[in-house]
């Protein structure tokens, strides 16, 4: 079997020393014998309807050149014909590719070239048939399974990212709420950045802060005042004697502060102890 496109070269074995020249012709299987003259099949009127063959060595005759088989899936017979007019069969010439071939084409050196419609049913299958788990076609499939611009159709970049600072403008708060180890650099929170109802809860919870929690850095110290100390004479125990005022804790018991008291008579007020 032959490709439509390849090259069908005659080869003949004369039957003997008699014959001195062989003559090719190319019989299609509609009847019609090629036309070496201008390489079509005709019915009548050829020009050059025979091709002469060179004899080589033992008494065989070729055609080097060769002959370029039409394209379409067709039948053809070589015929020889010899010097006294003898005529012999020679070979049966059948240039058919299978159906699922329709797609290939034979490009000038003999290769096999798929056509846009091959190329386009391999895509096809790849990713309708291929449904092996790890096979290319179900990957994408799996998942290119939208466009990829539907995926964020547009991107830009949001003010300060480069520099490592947050940007002017935070999409969702919850992500920021819910956050931990974030340090707020110094004029990190702009003036207005709070809103009235979050500063009342501020105040009320400095106002309502249980004093005996947290550290008192304050403690005896001249350098050092701080609302705690000056709330703790409002509310806890205070003492004074021999001109002392003694301030306690929230267990009227530890010295908070102290400080010098002048007094004057009709004043005798030693001792504040808040129940």
């Amino acid at each position: 079997m032959y490709v439509p496109g390849g090259k069908f070269y005659p080869f003949f074995d004369e039957p003997g020393t008699f014959v001195t020249s062989v003559d090719l012709l190319l019989l299609r299987d509609d009847g019609y014998y090629f036309d070496f003259a201008d390489s079509t099949f005709k019915d009548t009127g050829w020009t050059t309807k025979i091709q002469a063959l060179t004899e080589k060595t033992e008494g065989i005759w070729v055609w080097a050149a060769g002959w370029t088989i039409p394209s379409g899936n067709r039948e053809y017979r070589a015929l020889y014909k010899d010097n006294a007019g003898a005529l012999y069969q020679g070979e049966r010439i059948l240039a058919f590719l299978p159906t699922n071939f329709s797609v290939l084409s034979v490009t000038a050196g003999g290769l096999v070239a798929l056509s846009a419609a091959g190329i386009q049913a391999i895509w096809d299958a790849l990713t309708s048939a291929l449904t092996t788990a790890g096979s290319i076609g179900k990957l994408i499939v799996d998942n290119l399974n939208a466009t990829i611009s539907s995926r964020m159709p547009t991107y830009t970049q949001p003010t300060g990212f480069l520099a490592a600072t947050f940007p002017t403008t935070v999409a969702s708060p919850t992500n920021i709420t819910a956050a931990t180890g974030i340090a707020v650099a110094t004029g990190g929170i702009g003036a207005g950045a709070h809103a009235a109802a979050e500063l009342s809860a501020i105040a009320d919870a400095t106002l309502d802060r249980n004093m005996a929690t947290g550290t008192d850095s304050g403690t005896d110290s001249t350098a050092v005042r701080t609302p705690r100390q000056a709330l703790r004479v409002l509310r806890n125990k205070v003492t004074i004697a021999a001109g002392t005022l003694t301030a306690r804790k929230e267990d009227d018991v530890t010295v908070s502060f102290t400080a010098a008291v002048a007094t004057t008579a009709g004043n005798p007020i030693s001792e504040v102890d808040p129940t």
